[in-house]
Parts: C-alpha cells; structure tokens; sequence
C-alpha cells in the first residue's frame, strides 16, 4: 500500500468520472499510488459502479468503494476523510474535476515542505480566479514564489494529511455553530449539507492556511449536481506540465497571503498601523478601529489611494496616490463627499478586465441572484 492515495468522490455524474478518470490515466507518476473510487447510491449506481469497475490503474492498487444507502455529499466526503487511518496524506477529487498532468509531482513537493508545518491545515490543486463571495474576479499578488497561502480550505482538488484531519475533525466536533464567526457571509448561507463551510470555519478560527499554486493543477467544470442546479463556470487555466523543483518560502510570513475574504493581508506591514482591517472587496461587517477599505463611509480619511494598479491591493505597496479608495478611522465620525455615489470598485472592474471576462462575471451574479444560489 503507498503512502498516498487518489479519492474519487462520485454520485451521478458518469460523463463527469470518465473525464476525471481519463486526466488521472493521462498523468505522470514516478512511484505507487493507490487509486480509490467512493460511489454514493443513485439511480444509475449500476452504471457508476460498472465503469469504475473495468478502470485499468497501473500505478498501484484500485479499489470500489460503495455506499450501502445515500449518503449525501456531506457525509460522503467526511466518510473519505476516515480513509486517512489507511494512508497518511489523500488526493481528494470530486468527479466534475480535471487534473493536470504534474499535479502529483506537485502534492509530493507540497507535502515534503508543508507536511509537518502546523500553521497549514490543507494544500491545494486549484486557484481561484475570482472572488466568489465578492463576486469579482481575484489575481494574487506576485512574488518570487511559485505558491501562495490562503485561510480558505480548498474542495476542488485538495490535499488532507492524517494529522492536520484529526486536528480539523476535533475542532468540528467542538464548534457545531459558526454562526458567531466573523468569516463571509456567503458561506454561512451555505446549507446543512455543506461539509466545506466548516473547513473554511476552521482556517479563520484557528489562523490555518491552505498552500495554493500559481499554476493550477486541477480545474472545475461546475456542473449541476447535488448542490447546484445550474451550470457555471470556475475553469482556472490548468498547468499543462510536469514541472519539478518548485520554489516555496520557508515561512509563511514571508510569503503573499490571504485571509478568508481573499484580503492580502501583506498590505498591513506598508500602512503599519495597528487595529487596522483590510476590507477592499467590502464583504467584511466587523472592523477594528483602522479600515482600508472602498466602501464609502463617513469616517475621518486618514489616507486615500487610486485604483490603477492591478491586483488593486499593490497600489498601497506602491503608494499611489488617489480619491478611489480610503483609509478611515472608523472611530471618528466626518462627512465625506465622494466625486460618485457608488463605489469605484465596479469601475475598476471594467478597466481591469476584458469584455468577455466582464461579460462571464455579470451574467453569473445574474443567474445566482435569480436562483438564490448557494454554492458549497
């Protein structure tokens, strides 16, 4: 038996778990690795069972995994998370995702660095290209890395150890209410059904971070399924590579990271004030006594800056001097008069991005506005 495992978490979805499937043979691995497929009962559980069944896997053992009675994918997935008394780290891959080619020369250097690192709960296959809480698209700030780090647990190709689980699992036995957490509202809307939003919980309340890679090397298709009803898109450009010897920071102090609003929480050290929130995509409801932020407010502006630079954070790094978003003291009241009534944030949008990818970002706040969609 390997050290590591593939989990494959399927349902219904037999185009999606032959497309996944097909990216998994296509990949590159240099040593044994087992491969598990967990199918959940439905209508068509024959048909699922007898495709992953006939799977020719290679690169280590192979097993069926299959559910005596619906489980639903909350408890289907922490059910794969007991598969960790079996193996010290597992790939876990819903079936409406694709790999990449490298992605397990990507997990093996991850988990070589980060393993035993506390301050990690999880790493990750995908990157988001946007801000799915805010809605507006989401570009890491660059550095000399080839990672970066955030406190938002990753379900669209991740990696779980044996210990960091345990250490999850424990404080999800402790905490059944987020409801007091300062984390997105978004999530909280998210139903009983969703496993993730306590993953996310967890890494806001315990300051944990997922490692994410610059070049993705799992992608989603979003399909309807078990918590979606329409079809979406959160492609993110997939590696298509192998590469090796990737460059990680030693620490996570000195890398680029992100707290559970997609806010860069680097920018601090270029402001140095203490007590200061950084709430550029507007989606935080509790601030500290400083906010950075592009809400209009009538708060004493301490500092002001443009929006002109992209990602829209490094003009603070920078210091580019404007009227498009503020620095407040929120604890002393004044009445500002702003050259617009909304937000310059939208705007900036349409500067920053190319139609189509404007076009993508507001027929998807469309659709989920008319439907009420909660992604989990």
């Amino acid at each position: 038996m390997s050290n590591i495992a593939i989990v494959v978490i399927t349902y219904n979805r037999l185009n999606s778990l032959k497309r996944l499937i097909h990216s998994l043979l296509q990949a590159d691995y240099d040593d044994q690795i087992d491969l598990i497929v967990s199918i959940d009962r439905s209508d068509i559980f024959d048909q699922m069972h007898d495709y992953a069944s006939k799977i020719l896997w290679k690169h280590g053992d192979i097993e069926i995994k299959v559910a005596e009675q619906r489980l639903g994918l909350k408890k289907h997935v922490m059910q794969c998370g007991e598969l960790l008394n079996q193996y010290e780290h597992i790939i876990v891959l819903e079936d409406d995702l694709y790999v990449s080619s490298g992605f397990y020369q990507y997990t093996k250097e991850m988990i070589s660095k980060y393993g035993d690192n506390e301050n990690i709960a999880g790493i990750s296959l995908y990157n988001y290209p946007r801000n799915q809480y805010a809605n507006l698209p989401f570009t890491p700030q660059l550095d000399q890395y080839d990672i970066y780090f955030m406190k938002i647990a990753s379900s669209w190709g991740q990696v779980w150890s044996r210990q960091k689980w345990a250490k999850f699992l424990e404080w999800y036995n402790l905490n059944p209410s987020i409801d007091e957490l300062h984390i997105p509202k978004h999530i909280k809307q998210w139903g009983d059904k969703s496993w993730l939003k306590y993953h996310h919980a967890y890494c806001a309340a315990e300051n944990k971070y997922f490692v994410y890679p610059r070049m993705a090397l799992s992608t989603n298709f979003s399909e309807p399924g078990e918590h979606a009803s329409l079809d979406s898109t959160y492609q993110t450009e997939l590696l298509n590579d192998i590469k090796a010897n990737y460059r990680v920071p030693d620490s996570i102090e000195n890398a680029i990271r992100y707290d559970e609003f997609f806010e860069n929480e680097n920018i601090k050290k270029n402001i140095n004030i203490p007590d200061l929130t950084i709430d550029l995509y507007g989606k935080k409801y509790i601030y500290e006594r400083y906010v950075l932020t592009t809400k209009h407010l009538n708060k004493k502006i301490i500092k002001s800056y443009a929006l002109r630079m992209k990602p829209w954070e490094v003009n603070v790094t920078h210091n580019i001097e404007g009227a498009d978003f503020f620095l407040y003291d929120f604890n002393v009241e004044e009445r500002n008069f702003f050259k617009s009534r909304e937000s310059y944030k939208y705007k900036y949008l349409f500067k920053i991005n190319s139609p189509r990818e404007i076009l993508n970002i507001l027929l998807s706040y469309f659709f989920k506005k008319i439907s009420g969609l909660k992604r989990c």
